[in-house]
């Protein structure tokens, strides 16, 4: 990707993730942020809501590759590839590069219901991609002879709520939680959850 356009559309990420921002996010403001001519952006997206469906396709892209790849699960353990799997995932929630953060701001909700539909479209396949990652992982652990059962879909539904509420945990301002330790409790949890 060309380094000025994938600037740009981090600075509307920016805009996207922070909606108590003073400025709104107009493609002047995003020129004036990246200290450039509005022509500048027009070289690269025709209107803002090309740019703000470009940010949030580089957000989805960002978010993938975040992921463990097949490679790197090949060479970990079970309990290691879902100890850095829930690392990974925490660190894209608490830098901001979630789409939860997107879904409700005044800009995605003004775009016309065509590109909306889009986002949503990728949204579940994001979503499709991830579930697909944590089962691998499980798979691995069944490999392994630590989780006994295969997952039914209620139990998979369960342990990814699981997952959530440990991100939102996490994510509360002013929480003294210890992220390791929750992260083996979680560990814990969803073994003695498959293994019953």
């Amino acid at each position: 990707m060309n380094e000025k356009r994938e600037k740009i559309l981090n600075t509307v990420l920016s805009f996207l993730s922070h909606s108590d921002r003073e400025d709104s996010l107009t493609i002047s403001n995003v020129a004036k942020a990246l200290d450039m001519g509005k022509s500048t952006i027009y070289e690269y997206f025709n209107s803002k809501d090309a740019m703000i469906q470009s940010a949030f396709e580089l957000m989805l892209e960002k978010n993938r590759e975040a992921i463990l790849n097949d490679d790197e699960l090949k060479t970990l353990s079970f309990k290691k590839a879902f100890t850095n799997h829930m690392n990974r995932i925490l660190e894209l929630a608490q830098n901001n590069v979630f789409i939860k953060d997107f879904s409700h701001h005044p800009d995605i909700l003004k775009l016309p219901e065509k590109t909306k539909e889009a986002m949503f479209q990728s949204i579940q396949e994001n979503n499709g991609y991830l579930e697909e990652a944590l089962r691998k992982i499980f798979d691995k652990g069944a490999k392994e002879g630590i989780l006994q059962h295969d997952i039914r879909h209620s139990r998979f539904r369960t342990i990814e709520a699981m997952i959530f509420g440990f991100l939102i945990a996490m994510n509360t301002p002013y929480s003294n939680w210890d992220k390791d330790t929750q992260i083996e409790d979680l560990y814990a949890s969803l073994v003695t959850l498959f293994n019953t």
